[in-house]
């Protein structure tokens, strides 16, 4: 999938930190719709990049429900980077309070 260029977000390394941090304090083992919204805030917060996906492959492979990079890529497809209300990194920090 290509993203529209309107729709891609400028993704910096300092974004990065921030969510490898917020990650990092979350298990990814997490139920599947508290998954499903850090792919989804990932996704947002780097504009559907690579290296967003990445990120978000690599704390999924950290837990015992782990299916491949297969099951995290046909989710991540499925994200639509023009959503008019997107899971933001807010959300991300939200459910790493609530745990």
């Amino acid at each position: 999938m290509t993203i529209p260029q309107k729709c891609r977000r400028k993704f910096g390394q300092g974004d990065f930190k921030k969510l490898e941090t917020l990650l990092s304090q979350l298990d990814p083992d997490v139920g599947y719709g508290d998954w499903f919204i850090a792919l989804l805030a990932i996704f947002h917060e780097s504009g559907g990049s690579e290296d967003g996906f990445m990120l978000a492959n690599r704390w999924s492979s950290g837990g015992y429900k782990y299916k491949g990079e297969s099951d995290v890529r046909r989710m991540w497809r499925s994200f639509k980077p023009d959503h008019p209300n997107p899971v933001t990194i807010h959300s991300l920090a939200r459910l790493v309070r609530m745990q």
